[in-house]
């Protein structure tokens, strides 16, 4: 009995099991003939034609994106383009770096703003909003910069009136040394001791400056003080004479001759001096070497080389 119902068991297992896989069966048939027939209806057209009616404002914006990236490349290469040709022209021209790297930044600048103007355009942004943004940024930008703009402005001024030029030892103020670089904001200075000096343009421009090397012959001065009981002649012929030997001071110029003097009368010295002329290059080492002279030919000829003294009288 038991043998039977396990038999009858096994037999229903069968059956369900195979009304199971005809169903799965049938399910994937219905499934593949479902998407063969998705595949048959798609082809390149059709695929086209739902992309144009779905999607045209991604056609759009991609046509867009296309022709700004050309504009800007082509705009990119054509500033480039004009900008060497400026500096090229410039250099022919025998213009100031300073002012030939200005007059570019300037250029590129105009140039870059029409091109974001052209892109505003093309992206359907009113081109009046963004001069009124443009405008408000300018204004909050030129007040919060307003010591640098009046530097950019002095900068202009010492470029065009060139005051002085890179190279030019000037004195400013208790500063000075030779003109390194001539910026847009700051000038930079190396003192004679290697150090780097930057000063800002706005006070350059507005203040007295000395420039040292602006001639290529300098005047040669040198004062001493002698005592009352010294021989001025004698003094005077002795300043003379190491003027005319030296082989740095200018001797066959009419408009430059060696002249000597007695300048004043002191409490305790007589001041006296000699003027000669020098290249501006020769100038310093010229002066020390002339000095050191003067002292050995004082002390060769007994002229005693006066200091202050204070003269003290005892009352009995």
């Amino acid at each position: 009995m038991f043998a039977f119902l396990y038999t009858m068991l096994q037999v229903a297992a069968v059956e369900d099991a195979v009304t199971e896989t005809a169903a799965l069966e049938t399910i994937a048939s219905d499934v593949a003939e479902q998407i063969s027939e998705d595949l048959d209806k798609v082809n390149p057209t059709t695929a086209f034609d739902v992309v144009k009616n779905h999607f045209p404002s991604i056609l759009a914006v991609l046509y867009q994106i296309l022709i700004i990236i050309l504009i800007i490349f082509i705009a990119n290469r054509l500033i480039k383009l004009v900008t060497s040709l400026m500096n090229k022209s410039l250099t022919a021209m025998k213009v100031d770096k300073g002012i030939s790297k200005f007059l570019i930044s300037v250029f590129r600048f105009f140039a870059y703003t029409i091109v974001i103007f052209v892109v505003a355009e093309r992206l359907g942004i009113n081109s009046a909003s963004i001069i009124t943004v443009i405008g408000s940024a300018g204004l909050a930008i030129g007040l919060a910069l307003q010591g640098s703009l009046s530097n950019v402005a002095g900068g202009i001024i010492i470029l065009v009136t060139k005051p002085f030029k890179v190279g030019d030892y000037i004195i400013f103020e208790e500063t000075e040394g030779t003109v390194k670089i001539i910026d847009i904001v700051y000038t930079t200075l190396i003192t004679y001791d290697n150090k780097k000096v930057s000063i800002p343009n706005a006070s350059l421009s507005s203040k007295v400056i000395v420039n040292l090397t602006a001639y290529d012959k300098r005047m040669l001065e040198v004062k001493t003080y002698v005592s009352y009981d010294t021989d001025i002649v004698k003094a005077r012929k002795i300043l003379q004479s190491v003027y005319e030997d030296h082989e740095k001071i200018i001797k066959n110029d009419p408009n430059r001759k060696i002249v000597t003097y007695l300048e004043s009368y002191t409490d305790s010295a007589l001041t006296i001096g000699a003027r000669g002329w020098c290249n501006t290059d020769d100038f310093l080492s010229t002066k020390w070497d002339i000095q050191e002279k003067i002292k050995v030919k004082f002390d060769e000829n007994n002229i005693d080389l006066a200091h202050k003294k204070v003269d003290v009288y005892q009352k009995n």
